[in-house]
């Protein structure tokens, strides 16, 4: 089951470690990122910039966030990075 917002990463079948929870700028850059976490072993979740900090309110656990970027995203990305 992919849960992504981008459908990106079958990882989320993978229930034994929590997810990297990963916010991407865009589809080129959730690509990128979820490759790479996925290279190492962990499931993914990935979604657009805008729709992460409502879900860091509501993710249980993750191994972590990565935060991809390919430009300054203004607010959202300032709030954001203030929230992790």
């Amino acid at each position: 089951m992919n849960a992504s917002a981008y459908q990106l990463s079958s990882g989320l079948d993978q229930y034994g470690k929590p997810p990297v929870l990963i916010a991407a700028s865009s589809q080129p850059a959730a690509v990128r990122a979820v490759q790479a976490v996925e290279q190492a072993g962990f499931p993914v979740f990935a979604l657009p910039i805008e729709d992460a900090i409502p879900r860091l309110g509501t993710q249980g656990n993750a191994s972590a966030v990565w935060i991809e970027i390919e430009e300054d995203g203004g607010d959202i990305l300032d709030r954001l990075l203030d929230r992790v």
